[in-house]
This record gives structure tokens, C-alpha cells and sequence, in this order.
């Protein structure tokens, strides 16, 4: 169940798109391991999995396209490099499903186990996302 792909698009761009102000999972350890994001090392403490840090790049992916997306509401309306900022940010949220794995839609009460979103990217993509962030923000802050 611990989903590197899945946690990074449920923590960042799934986030970011359904206007959610948070996610979480329901243990971050289990006594089995089997549903662990970290492992107890008594010499070295948590080490943590790739699920956890795959969790983080999500987060930083979230993170960073919520600060474009603050930005670009707070630029001038004839402000180019805002618009095309924009409509780059409108078609990436236009492309994620909002609906979990189940066919459930966000907002839905959900009782059973395991119903995140499906990731739609590959790590191409996220690549792709992070490159034109670091090229629009820099704009901004000029």
C-alpha cells in the first residue's frame, strides 16, 4: 500500500488541484511494517522509505505550484508573463482527475480503505512541472 508514485501526486498536484488545505495518511508506522513510511533503527533512528520521501517531493510540489498560482493572482492584469503563466496552470489543473481510485468524487464520504487518486504523471512529467515552475518564478521576484 505505501505508493511512492501515488503519495507524490495525492500530496502535490492532486492537492493542488482539488483545493484541498491538507492530506495526510492514516499511519505514518505500523507494529507489521507492512504499511511503514519509515523504519526504526535504534543506532540511527527513522530511516525513512521512499513512500516518505516521496511524500516530501509532493509536498515541495505542492508548495510550489500553490506560490505560482498566489503570484500569478496578485500580478497586474496586463502583466504577459502572468497570463502565460496562467493558462500553463490552468491546463495542468484541467489534466488531473479529481476523482479517487474507486470512482469516487472529492467531497465524498469515504469509508473503505485505500481510496486515493491514480496517478496521471510519470516522472518525465513532474520533471517537466518543476522545469516551468523555475522558470516563472524567477519572473516574480525580478
Amino acid at each position: 500500500p505505501v505508493h511512492a508514485e501515488m503519495d507524490r501526486y495525492y500530496f502535490g498536484v492532486w492537492a493542488w488541484a482539488s483545493g484541498v488545505r491538507g492530506c495526510s495518511h492514516w499511519a505514518y508506522i505500523d507494529a507489521g511494517h507492512r504499511l511503514s513510511y519509515i523504519y526504526p533503527d535504534p543506532d540511527e533512528g527513522p530511516i525513512p522509505t521512499v513512500g516518505w520521501e516521496a511524500v516530501r517531493e509532493g509536498i515541495d510540489d505542492y508548495r510550489y505550484l500553490m506560490m505560482l498560482d498566489t503570484l500569478v493572482d496578485r500580478a497586474a492584469a496586463d502583466n504577459e508573463t502572468a497570463r502565460q503563466a496562467r493558462a500553463w496552470l490552468d491546463e495542468l489543473r484541467a489534466g488531473v482527475d479529481l476523482t479517487f481510485f474507486h470512482g469516487i468524487s472529492i467531497g465524498t464520504r469515504v469509508d473503505g480503505p485505500f481510496c486515493y487518486p491514480a496517478p496521471k504523471l510519470e516522472s518525465e512529467d513532474y520533471d517537466r512541472i518543476r522545469a516551468n515552475l523555475a522558470t516563472s518564478l524567477p519572473d516574480y521576484f525580478a
